[in-house]
């Protein structure tokens, strides 16, 4: 395929699409909060028909997004029930069958997987849905992915017993591309990288007062970056 030339101020969309009603129950999503562990009772569609259904999900966002002219098209993240909850059982070392217990950006007690082994990646995450996606556009395309600190944020840690250990974990196999590496992959730097890089690079020495992002994970990062 013939690479795109993007305009000078290209567009994409942030965040995730809205899932129809007849792939999840939007009642149960909303009342139970972001899940941070799988969830399957919210989805409308038996377990066999699930990825089917997934993919005409996806191709009614990517059909949306070309109608309104977005340059970097997206699968809208319907087939998630949350940014980060379907990773975890893709990994060694997680345990999300009896999970933690993390608190939510709103102070509400949110189960969460345990780490209590090394960490890996045995086999591609991503590699099935990004090839189908590849394959519904002609335009860019972009898969979003959580990073190291919003993974460690969101883990009850039993195995590495400190953050920047288990961070490194998640780093360790996000560094591949999630399994990605074969494909045209062009990493792009997340808030959380930008910020710490100017705490770490950009700052003078001593007390420093910084407007955190909006999502909960990042007030941790002033303890994480000392």
């Amino acid at each position: 395929m013939k690479p795109t030339v993007l305009p000078s101020l290209a567009t994409t969309v942030v965040g995730s699409f809205p899932q129809p009603e007849w792939l999840v129950d939007r009642a149960a999503l909303l009342s139970g909060g972001v899940p941070r562990v799988p969830r399957p009772t919210l989805w409308r569609m038996p377990d066999e028909l699930r990825e089917l259904a997934q993919d005409d999900a996806v191709r009614l966002a990517v059909r949306d997004l070309e109608r309104a002219g977005v340059d970097i098209v997206s699968d809208g993240e319907v087939r998630r029930e949350s940014y980060f909850s379907w990773l975890a059982p893709a990994l060694t070392g997680l345990d999300v069958e009896r999970p933690g217990t993390a608190m939510s950006r709103v102070g509400r007690p949110t189960p969460v997987p345990r780490a209590v082994g090394p960490i890996t990646r045995p086999k591609p995450v991503l590699a099935r849905h990004t090839a189908f996606l590849r394959a519904e556009t002609d335009r860019p395309i972009k898969i979003t992915i959580p990073g190291p600190f919003t993974l460690t944020a969101l883990t009850q840690d039993e195995h590495y017993r400190d953050a920047p250990s288990l961070a490194m974990a998640y780093a360790a196999f996000a560094a591949r591309h999630f399994g990605l590496a074969h494909l045209r992959v062009l990493p792009v730097v997340d808030v959380t990288a930008g910020l710490r890089f100017a705490l770490d690079v950009l700052s003078e020495p001593g007390p420093l007062v910084v407007p955190m992002p909006a999502y909960g994970p990042h007030h941790e990062l002033a303890q994480i970056t000392g």
